[in-house]
């Protein structure tokens, strides 16, 4: 049974739930804003990327896309993180290459990867992690990663994501009657909301975004995962990185265990120009083992490929004898932008100018000139 389905079952009789604990958690929210329980201020720009709802709507593409601007920008970012099922220990971890995904997380890991000029923190308690960050790394910008309910650090930026699910069926369906983590009330937190949908998708859903998120007064951008190419996952030995147009249409499996799998192979067919001939699909952030890896080679043919995720890929490296020389590839992604309701602006533009607005806000409180950088 899917949890829709189970929703769709049990919703009626746990909505007396449902009210309570949206109840506590906007208390939660006015006491948090009001002061009366603690939060840390950091010096620099904090954005939050967060959701309503529990579940994969695009946290971490749209982090690294963060961390994508703030490299292009010259600004030193730093990332917070929880990193789900991550065991960091007692204090706050500085996650590199070659720190173990059981101990990281495998998001933090992945983003540890792609931007290693960016200084990634997993640590349960944000506030402690964004001190530690601070004195070690002296940011110009942080991102909190899985945000919105991690209220113990203020943010200056608060981007909301949204499934279309959340506009339609699962819509103000508070846990345990649905997916959301908070009740509508927590929308009015945000500086933005972005939709994970195609651009087809947000044409359908644009009469019923209206209806549901007009009275924020909000923008609503969308975009959707745009595939960049492939990369071997054991370089140099399995050679160059993959001209995608040699493999076009000629068959592939895929393996994932991510939350939205569908759009996973979506982004693979639209690169590879068909989808895959079998999909390994294991749960989200599933801690692959080399037994996991042996059975996927014995149910493929020899001479198969192999696609994975940016997020599977720091996992199943550590299994390379496993793997017996089979042609690993890494689906390399990226979130792309597309139309947008309420404003003309881009996302880019949005963001820039949104940015600049807090960091000229932050120099006039401390006394100092506006400036892009903090110092």
């Amino acid at each position: 049974m899917t949890p829709h389905s189970l929703y769709e079952t049990l919703g009626p009789l746990l909505k007396p739930f449902g009210l309570p604990y949206a109840g506590v958690m906007s208390v939660r929210r006015i006491l948090y804003a009001g002061g009366r329980l603690p939060s840390y201020r950091p010096a620099c720009p904090v954005v939050s990327v967060g959701n309503i709802a529990w579940g994969g709507s695009g946290k971490t593409p749209l982090t690294a896309w963060l961390l994508a601007f703030a490299r292009t920008e010259s600004l030193k970012a730093a990332v917070l993180s929880r990193g789900y099922k991550a065991r960091p220990g007692t204090a706050p971890l500085h996650v590199r290459p070659g720190v173990p995904a059981q101990a990281a997380g495998d998001e933090p890991l992945m983003l540890a990867h792609a931007f290693p000029e960016a200084e990634i923190v997993t640590f349960p308690n944000r506030a402690e992690a964004a001190r530690y960050a601070e004195a070690c790394f002296n940011p110009d910008l942080i991102l909190l990663d899985d945000g919105m309910q991690h209220l113990a650090v203020r943010r200056d930026i608060n981007i909301v994501l949204l499934r279309p699910e959340d506009l339609e069926a699962d819509w103000d369906r508070v846990i345990p009657t649905g997916p959301w983590r908070e009740g509508l009330s927590a929308l009015a937190s945000a500086s933005a909301f972005v939709l994970k949908a195609e651009a087809e998708e947000l044409t359908r859903l644009e009469g019923l975004a209206w209806q549901r998120l007009e009275n924020f007064d909000r923008p609503l951008f969308s975009f959707r995962m745009a595939p960049t190419g492939l990369r071997p996952l054991f370089s140099p030995e399995q050679g160059k990185n993959l001209d995608p147009e040699e493999y076009r249409d000629r068959p592939y499996a895929l393996i994932s265990g991510v939350g939205n799998p569908a759009g996973v192979e979506t982004t693979a067919a639209r690169l590879l120009g068909r989808p895959p001939v079998r999909h390994f699909d294991f749960a989200d952030h599933h801690p692959y083992s080399e037994t996991d890896v042996q059975a996927v080679r014995r149910m493929l043919p020899a001479p198969l490929p192999v696609v994975c995720t940016a997020k599977d890929a720091v996992k199943l490296a550590s299994f390379r004898e496993a793997w017996d020389s089979a042609p690993v590839w890494v689906l390399e992604t990226e979130a792309e932008f597309g139309p947008s309701v309420f404003t003309d602006e881009s996302f880019s533009s949005w963001f820039t100018r949104s940015l600049r607005e807090v960091v000229t806000a932050k120099s006039m409180l401390s006394g100092g000139h506006p400036s892009w950088r903090k110092s």
